[in-house]
């Protein structure tokens, strides 16, 4: 299993984490809560969940390779288009 990345939600509240698995060749993705203005309530059912299922996390999928390229794809397809834009907005103002 490789090192997971981490991606921290822009609100400061979610992490989301990837890993790679080799053995089964398919990417753990979970969604982890930082929100700690949560009351102590919360704070403990979320220790509890640590506690009896040893994850803190309750949203978990697990994807497959093919999955996550067509996911990569679409991300890196909309990151084009958007370069495309800037490239076409600033060829505009120039002329």
């Amino acid at each position: 299993m490789r090192d997971p990345i981490y991606l921290e939600c822009d609100c400061g509240g979610e992490v989301l984490r990837v890993q790679y698995d080799d053995d089964i060749d398919s990417y753990d993705v979970a969604i982890y809560t930082l929100d700690w203005r949560q009351g102590w309530k919360q704070r403990l059912k979320l220790i509890w969940k640590i506690l009896t299922t040893g994850e803190p996390y309750g949203d978990r999928m697990i994807i497959k390779r093919k999955e996550m390229a067509e996911l990569g794809m679409y991300m890196a397809d909309i990151g084009l288009d958007r370069l495309r834009d800037k490239i076409d907005k600033s060829s505009v103002k120039k002329t």
